[in-house]
């Protein structure tokens, strides 16, 4: 009884230190992302302050995460490729922040039962239902695979979707990039009922149309000016 007492203990204090060190990495890198790129963002009151969630977004660069993660004010554990779990340092950085690994070969039942885990305990998970960077074209150009909705229908959690937008859909150093946070999604608007791959379908699809909505706001934003 004793050692689990301890060990929970010691689970809070690497839990917590992780914490710390994402807020140190989001402060500095993302106050540099925010400089190089202009980052505007819109929406933040749209993100809850406490609870679980899934915070779905397009995926156009490697920005992407340190400009999400900078735009919430609470740790996102980010659903990563596992490559770059294979570099030394950068696997080991990604672990501490909290990011987990998925390999997008095959269905990684381990990522799966990570991001299930961290829902259940009232984490927010980050997600990008593409699966893969996709610059230079409006995100809607890319069919989007059910994964994302079977991980929802099994929690029934809120998702936030977020689009990043910029110019010509390509990141480029100091053109103006776009995080656009949106209303949550609650599991009962998507209608879905039964499991399988047709609900998970719909329900992977009403995200990423939302998501595409978010997009095309913050492009008309961007030709205003």
């Amino acid at each position: 009884m004793q050692n689990s007492v301890q060990n929970v203990k010691a689970g809070k204090k690497v839990k917590e230190k992780g914490k710390k060190l994402y807020k140190t990495a989001v402060f500095l890198l993302g106050g540099l992302v925010r400089a190089l790129f202009f980052a505007k963002v819109t929406g933040r009151e749209n993100v809850p302050e406490s609870g679980a969630c899934f915070v779905c977004s397009n995926h156009m660069s490697n920005w992407d995460a340190v400009l999400l993660a900078s735009a919430f004010r609470r740790p996102i554990n980010f659903m990563a490729k596992v490559e770059l779990f294979r570099v030394p340092l950068l696997g080991r950085l990604l672990k501490a922040l909290g990011a987990f690994s998925v390999d997008r070969d095959k269905t990684d039942i381990g990522s799966i039962k990570t991001a299930l885990t961290l829902i259940k305990n009232g984490e927010p998970v980050g997600i990008f239902p593409q699966g893969k960077r996709c610059s230079g074209m409006h995100p809607s150009n890319i069919g989007i695979k059910s994964g994302t909705g079977m991980l929802v229908y099994k929690t029934q959690s809120s998702v936030i979707p977020v689009s990043v937008y910029t110019k010509n859909y390509r990141m480029r150093l100091f053109r103006r990039a776009y995080v656009n946070i949106g209303k949550p999604i609650f599991f009962e608007e998507y209608g879905v009922t039964e499991k399988g791959p047709v609900g998970y379908q719909k329900i992977s699809d009403k995200i990423f149309d939302r998501i595409c909505a978010l997009n095309d706001a913050s492009k008309a934003e961007d030709e205003k000016k």
